[in-house]
């Protein structure tokens, strides 16, 4: 529909129609629906009580009972292209049972002024008489009618109906303007077939975003270490299998050692979408224990590890992460020592020679006084970060 015509439904609340349009060649009947539907919900009050200063009617015109001519009034409608309340009727007119052409009839607008405002706006794409769209597919024509309104008259292009002189000028812009839709088509599926490219694939989170992937690891870290060390209360992880202080207290072996060494996979799938439409994703993970004794790796069965989606060329996209030589040392044990100012001595129990000197050292500045006690320790290592904890026996 030409521009003027546009403006005109969108200040009228046509444009609204729940997606619903009217065009040429479109079934009477259903130009009828709409056009009542439309003159219904525009005399409706909004929200708040209020109805629109312009009212709208409709009607239909039969012919042995075919319909000839839809019709939708409009009454101290503005305008905003003209700039004022207008009144006019638009006949949606019919042809073998199917839209032929639109009139749009002012009572009040010359066919000057019409013809001043399309001129503003069509520009170049006026030959003649006519008012072209953008698609060279419709036209606009604006004439004085033999009932005394000035009328808009607005139909498909017809090229027997074009002047000789500019007709060849509306088929070379009428293919261009399809050459474009073609090319606009093409890149669209190329841009398409890109994007699905780029979001098929699983993106090694390392290689294509690697702050994230050091995040991960650093996550990985902190939730080893809130599984072995005590929290700021004092309290212990709920499903630490390490044996309390208590219970080493009272057992012959005095220390406990958790030394394990793993390769962590992990990795996003798409699992479509819910019937909420929300994106649903899965994520897998395969933990391998290199060395050591923990041959169901429960360690990683408490861990909250997630590993991202990114962003690939402003797509989302889904990651897999490995972490290789994730090598994990936990000891937990009892000591009975003797401390002379800096001197501290193992006298029992001492804690395994490769951590001796360091748990040795950490008592050093964590306890003070002199004489013989027992002392609990603790030592955790992971991925080279180290944290180490004593305290005198509780």
């Amino acid at each position: 529909m030409n521009r003027l015509l546009i403006i005109t439904i969108l200040v009228l609340g046509f444009g609204q129609i729940n997606s619903q349009t009217v065009e040429i060649g479109q079934d009477a009947e259903s130009v009828k629906r709409i056009i009542e539907w439309s003159t219904n919900e525009h005399n409706k009050p909004d929200s708040f009580g209020n109805y629109s200063s312009a009212r709208v009617s409709s009607d239909v015109q039969y012919n042995d009972g075919v319909i000839t001519d839809v019709i939708q009034c409009y009454r101290n409608q503005f305008y905003i292209e003209l700039c004022m309340s207008v009144d006019f009727c638009k006949h949606y007119v019919m042809g073998n049972g199917k839209l032929a052409y639109i009139l749009t009839q002012f009572e009040n607008v010359s066919t000057g002024k019409l013809i001043q405002a399309f001129n503003r706006l069509y520009g170049e794409r006026k030959q003649n008489d006519l008012y072209f769209e953008e698609d060279y597919k419709h036209c606009s024509k604006i004439y004085l009618s033999k009932n005394g309104l000035a009328t808009i008259e607005w139909k498909n292009v017809k090229m027997n109906q074009i002047p000789s002189n500019i007709r060849q000028e509306i088929i070379n812009k009428q293919k261009a303007q399809e050459d474009e839709a073609i090319q606009k088509k093409l890149a669209a599926e190329e841009e398409r077939k890109r994007i699905e490219e780029i979001t098929s694939k699983v993106y090694d989170l390392y290689k294509y975003n690697r702050p994230r992937y050091d995040g991960i690891l650093f996550s990985i870290k902190k939730e080893i270490k809130e599984y072995f060390m005590p929290s700021s209360d004092g309290s212990y992880h709920p499903r630490s299998n390490a044996p309390s202080f208590s219970n080493l207290a009272n057992n012959t072996e005095k220390k406990y050692r958790f030394s394990n060494t793993y390769n962590a996979y992990y990795k996003l799938e798409d699992q479509g979408y819910s019937n909420a439409g929300v994106h649903r994703v899965n994520q897998i993970k395969k933990i391998t224990l290199i060395a050591g004794t923990d041959k169901t790796c429960s360690l990683f069965e408490d861990l909250l590890i997630k590993i991202p989606i990114i962003e690939i060329d402003g797509n989302e996209v889904l990651t897999e992460a490995l972490f290789e030589n994730i090598s994990v040392d936990y000891i937990r044990g009892i000591t009975w020592v003797r401390i002379r100012k800096d001197n501290v001595e193992f006298i029992k129990f001492p804690p395994d020679t490769d951590v001796i000197e360091k748990i040795r050292q950490d008592i050093r500045s964590t306890t003070r006084g002199s004489g013989q006690c027992i002392i609990e320790y603790e030592f955790l290592k992971v991925l080279g970060d180290e944290t180490i904890k004593t305290q005198l026996e509780r």
